[in-house]
C-alpha cells in the first residue's frame, strides 16, 4: 500500500482508491470518493447557460424601453442612443423593476461612462437577460425550496440545492431534476446545464472549516525559561 498526503482533492481523486480527510490530526471520514460525495456532499450543483438573444429582439426591446422615457410624444432619440443613471432608474421604475437599479450599477459587465451614461441597447441587452435569469432562479426556488448562488458570469450561474426532498428525508434522485429541467429548457431560454455531486474539494473545506485552533503546549514538550 501507498499513502499520499496532499491539499489537492483532485489529486486524490486520480491516484487513489481510498481517500481520508483529517482535520486537527484526526482522521474525520474514509472512503472512495463517490462514498465521501454520498454521504458528506449537501447539495447537488446545477450549472446553467442562457440562450443569448438576437440583435433584432435587443433592439425591439430598446425601442419599447425608449417608449418609456419619451412617453405620448414620439422621441427624436432612437435604439442606439445612450441613457442616464437617472433614465436607466426611470426605466426600472416604469417596468416595476427599482431592485434592478443597484444590480446594474454593480455589475461590472456594464460599461457606464463618466458621466454616468450607457448605450441602450445594452441597457436592452441586460434587461432581457436579468429577466430570464430571475425567472430561472425563481423556478428552481418554487420547485427545490432554498437554493445558493454560488456563481453568476453573464448569462451563466452556478447554484447549489439540496439533495433532499421538502420533508428532509428522501432524497432527490437525479432522474426527477434531469426530466424536470428538460421538460421546460425552452420555456427558461436554456441552452446548456450540467448537475453534479458536491465536489470533493467543497467536502474537504467544509471538514477544514470544523477545526479549531490548537492551543497550549504538544504532549512531551516541556517549556523551559
Amino acid at each position: 500500500s501507498l499513502i499520499l498526503t496532499t491539499h489537492s482533492m483532485e489529486e486524490c481523486e486520480a491516484l487513489c482508491t481510498r481517500i481520508g480527510i483529517m482535520v486537527g490530526g484526526m482522521l474525520r471520514c474514509l472512503g472512495s470518493g463517490q462514498r465521501l460525495r454520498s454521504k458528506y456532499g449537501h447539495g447537488y450543483q446545477i450549472e446553467v447557460g442562457l440562450v443569448n438573444f438576437s440583435p433584432e429582439q435587443i433592439e425591439e426591446k430598446a425601442t419599447q424601453l425608449l417608449a418609456l422615457l419619451s412617453g405620448p410624444t414620439p422621441s427624436t432619440r432612437n435604439a442606439y442612443t445612450d441613457v442616464s443613471t437617472e433614465e436607466t432608474e426611470h426605466i426600472f421604475t416604469s417596468l416595476g423593476k427599482a431592485e434592478w437599479a443597484p444590480r446594474v450599477l454593480a455589475d461590472s459587465s456594464m460599461m457606464f461612462d463618466k458621466s454616468g451614461s450607457i448605450s441602450l441597447m445594452a441597457l436592452s441587452a441586460w434587461c432581457l437577460l436579468e429577466d430570464k435569469m430571475d425567472a430561472l432562479l425563481g423556478f428552481f426556488s418554487h420547485h427545490f425550496g432554498h437554493l445558493q448562488v454560488r456563481e453568476r458570469q453573464i448569462s451563466k450561474v452556478r447554484m447549489e440545492i439540496s439533495v433532499f426532498a421538502e420533508d428532509g428525508v428522501t432524497k432527490r434522485p437525479l432522474s426527477s431534476l434531469f426530466g424536470l429541467i428538460e421538460a421546460h429548457k425552452a420555456a427558461l431560454s436554456i441552452l446548456d446545464y450540467s448537475i453534479s455531486q458536491t465536489s470533493l474539494e467543497q467536502i474537504f473545506n467544509q471538514f477544514a472549516a470544523q477545526q479549531e485552533e490548537e492551543k497550549g503546549a504538544a504532549a512531551g514538550i516541556v517549556h523551559m525559561e
